[in-house]
């Protein structure tokens, strides 16, 4: 009854970042906002980069006797986002722009859905 692709897929997400919002000022996340190239940069480095790099290595690593699943859960793995709050904690534990950190990691999570991590495979 609790449709788990639903209840974890988006509210258990939106409720974690919603808690973590509520740390901030106000000033601090509509600042983040405005800043467009690096959102841009991190959602293709996450979104595009990354899964390519990682492809890149795949290809290598086929040509071993490593497991063909264990290579597919590999891609799987690096099509992903980052986990929901990990690069927001390693952000403020560095004291890093935690907005930005969390705009970034709602924005990636969002976007990218099992269906269209079905897709990218």
């Amino acid at each position: 009854p609790l449709k788990p692709e639903i209840t974890v897929s988006y509210i258990a997400v939106a409720t974690i970042f919603f808690n973590s919002g509520l740390s901030l000022k106000t000033e601090e996340l509509t600042s983040a906002l405005v800043h467009i190239k690096l959102h841009l940069f991190i959602q293709i480095f996450t979104l595009a980069f990354f899964p390519a790099a990682i492809w890149l290595f795949l290809q290598l690593l086929s040509i071993t006797p490593i497991n063909e699943w264990l290579l597919k859960g590999l891609q799987t793995v690096g099509c992903m986002p980052p986990p929901v709050s990990s690069a927001v904690i390693l952000t403020k534990a560095v004291g890093g722009n935690e907005a930005a950190a969390i705009f970034n990691s709602a924005f990636g999570s969002f976007l990218v859905s099992k269906h269209d991590l079905i897709y990218l495979l």
